[in-house]
């Protein structure tokens, strides 16, 4: 067990000066010294590893989380909604410091905690905190207090709810610090559990069986990947390094599936975006941590190693199937959570256009999802209670990616990656467009939706105010200050996509014109005309729907499932339960058909 802190006498265990801190960990990992620290006592490292527990290592925020919703389970069950969320907020609270602290006390580009299991003698537990999973993490405990606050549990045993939220945030922090893929294994499974906790007991029926069933096969293809890379990714840390072909894109698929990303959202139920707790644990935790992965499967192999015409024509597939049925659903709740999936599949086209690759490419998507998907959340929430607009309108300009907001960076690097014309492919930017203007028709209609609204309370009103201050400045900070995004993830601040507002304005205006008034015209036009495409065409309108939505894909593959579990189980029965009488009959006359011929 060790702890691995880069700085000062890293060279002494192994660990060259100046290397990047994905070979550092990897040479760190693979290290007796490091991991035992007997053979170099006076080493400054080693002995930083004596020092430090658990509450300072990358597991501390998780654990904060952990034991915060163990005493929150100890609170007598008469406690009132308020003390319980409080509770629930204060802790959240404390592990978004912790973590903060965490990565302000770290010198160096972040730090590392290894466990070899006994009975495990190939394979290494390890979390690592780099700039990438702070950027991340911090966004996930941002949207676990917004869940928090916002989602009115009363009469749902609200502190059940308020623990399954802590233990779902805890679980997201242990997925986004995997260090290898045994450890990223264990994690998907404890998320998959926190996941189906929170959704269950809230949610509509079969929405937690339908999470939890999808997902399951993410386990099995991550022990997939781990036998195409061999012994070695049980042991080192191949998520910041190269992988096999194979390894790395079962890894790219695992990201998708976790993400949510079209076609890969069936495990998503539309119809959970009616809650807003489950809309934020489904549409929002989920997809961020997926989108962490995303970043890391990117950097696995060479830089620019997914940038094929396939994929780049799945990437405008899915967000032109998601925008569609954004606008043809007929629920307006199911129609956000279709936006969000959106916002989402946005991740597998910026990872396969973006020269760098890596983290660079999906650090724009994620903020863009993760601000302005808890934005939009927070103005739909304030907007059903109280009618107020405003808010809503702010997310919408900020998912639609308007300039000088957190969506324009990756607008105008999409502009200029090889899909605008005269040098793009013309095919694939039409689809852009169409699935830009499909998604401003989605975002106008849930904002022109008539709410009834009501005089607020004054804790509600606080509680709103509290959730847009978590969301809001940081939001607009990285649409106003790209820069200083790069520098919080250890990026240089002129890579491209990274510079000044006023300067993106510059990059190929001409095509980043087009690409924001062709949707904005088309998109309003769209919402505008709605009611009077669909007055005549209801049926049309729910056959596009049903297809688009690929439920049918979902009820096939469960009927398949059915029939082949049928199908085992009765081969077990045959074998095993009530039919071994049978076997005895048939072994007996074979036995004596044989004795005939003798």
């Amino acid at each position: 067990m060790g702890v691995y802190l880069p700085g000062e006498g890293d060279s002494q265990c192994g660990i060259g000066e100046g290397e990047p801190f994905s070979a550092s960990v990897r040479r760190a990992y693979s290290s007796t010294q490091v991991r035992g620290c007997q053979r170099l006592p006076s080493s400054p490292l080693c002995a930083r590893m004596a020092s430090v527990n658990l509450l300072e290592s990358p597991l501390g925020p998780a654990l904060v989380l952990v034991f915060g919703a163990l005493a929150l389970l100890l609170f007598p069950r008469r406690t009132s909604t308020w003390l319980s969320r409080s509770a629930a907020v204060v802790i959240a609270l404390a592990a978004l410091g912790r973590l903060i602290v965490l990565r302000a006390s770290v010198v160096g580009p972040g730090i590392g905690w290894a466990w070899q299991p006994p009975v495990v003698a190939a394979g290494e537990i390890a979390w690592v905190g780099d700039s990438w999973a702070w950027l991340v993490g911090i966004l996930l405990l941002i949207e676990a207090l917004v869940a928090l606050l916002l989602e009115e549990a009363e009469g749902r045993r609200p502190r059940s709810v308020y623990v399954a939220t802590l233990l779902l945030a805890a679980a997201s922090l242990l997925f986004i610090l995997s260090a290898n893929l045994l450890t990223l294994t264990i994690a998907w499974v404890l998320m998959d559990l926190a996941l189906a906790l929170r959704v269950g007991p809230v949610a509509r029926p079969g929405v937690a069986v339908r999470a939890w069933g999808v997902n399951s096969l993410g386990a099995w293809l991550l022990l997939a990947a781990l036998l195409a890379a061999g012994p070695a990714a049980a042991r080192f840390a191949p998520l910041a390094g190269p992988l096999p072909t194979l390894s790395r894109t079962i890894v790219v698929l695992l990201a998708l599936l976790r993400l949510g990303a079209y076609p890969l959202h069936l495990w998503r139920d539309p119809r959970a975006a009616q809650e807003l707790g489950p809309a934020v644990a489904l549409f929002l935790l989920a997809p961020t941590a997926g989108l962490w992965l995303l970043g890391r499967a990117a950097a696995l192999g060479q830089p620019g190693w997914l940038l094929t015409r396939q994929w780049a024509a799945l990437g405008v597939f899915a967000l032109m199937g998601s925008a569609l049925a954004a606008w043809t659903e007929a629920d307006d709740a199911r129609s956000i959570g279709w936006v969000l999936i959106n916002r989402a599949s946005l991740g597998l086209l910026a990872v396969v256009l973006y020269p760098a690759g890596g983290t660079a490419a999906v650090t724009w998507p994620l903020i863009s999802l993760a601000l302005g998907g808890a934005a939009l959340l927070i103005g739909l929430a304030s907007d059903a209670r109280w009618g107020w607009h405003l808010p809503a309108l702010a997310a919408i300009v900020a998912l639609f990616g308007l300039p000088f907001t957190s969506g324009f960076p990756l607008r105008s690097s999409l502009a200029r990656l090889g899909l605008a014309p005269p040098s793009g492919n013309v095919v694939l930017w039409a689809g852009l467009l169409l699935a830009d203007s499909l998604l401003v028709a989605a975002l106008l209609r849930s904002w022109q939706a008539v709410r009834a609204g009501s005089n607020p309370r004054p804790a509600t009103v606080a509680r709103v105010l509290l959730a847009a201050l978590l969301v809001v400045p940081p939001l607009l900070v990285a649409g106003l200050r790209p820069p200083l995004v790069a520098h919080l993830i250890g990026l240089d601040p002129m890579i491209f996509g990274f510079a000044p507002a006023s300067q993106l304005l510059q990059v190929r205006w001409s095509a980043v014109r087009w690409g924001l008034i062709i949707p904005l015209a088309f998109g309003i036009l769209l919402a505008w005309g709605r009611t009077r495409i669909f007055a005549g065409l209801r049926g049309w309108q729910m056959a596009v729907t049903a297809v688009v939505s690929l439920e049918w894909v979902y009820r096939s593959g469960r009927r398949a499932a059915a029939i082949i579990a049928s199908a085992l189980r009765g081969a077990v029965a045959m074998v095993e339960g009530e039919g071994y009488l049978g076997w005895l009959v048939l072994a007996g006359l074979v036995i004596w058909v044989l004795s005939l011929r003798q």
